[in-house]
């Protein structure tokens, strides 16, 4: 799911740096996406048009012909370094499989 970093601080940007990426390991891509939209549709903010803001729409609005938000998605490896303004941008790490036998790992810091 999209989200920010920080609930009880104020994170000001969000700084990644994966040293190891498990061989094993496919996918796992992070998605980043303006928060505009999030911060418009909040639930407090929506007044009645709030439940039409649901996964599906929000599917709807990221990929296909009907595509109406600007997102960005960077492929993880080892050496990627990532960085981003947590105010302005929400993220969300896309799904990861281990093909492996046994446990695998990607390490960040």
């Amino acid at each position: 799911y999209y989200h920010v970093d920080g609930h009880r601080e104020d994170v000001a940007a969000v700084v990644l740096y994966y040293y190891h990426v498990d061989p094993a390991l496919e996918g796992g891509d992070m998605e980043l996406c303006g928060r505009e939209p999030f911060d418009i549709l909040a639930m407090a903010d929506a007044g009645d048009n709030s439940f039409e803001f649901d996964h599906r729409r929000l599917k709807e609005a990221l990929s296909g012909e009907k595509q109406r938000l600007p997102h960005c998605r960077v492929p993880i490896q080892a050496g990627t370094l990532l960085v981003f303004s947590n105010h302005q941008m929400v993220h969300r790490v896309l799904r990861m499989i281990n093909n492996g036998k046994s446990e695998a790992s990607r390490d960040s810091v």
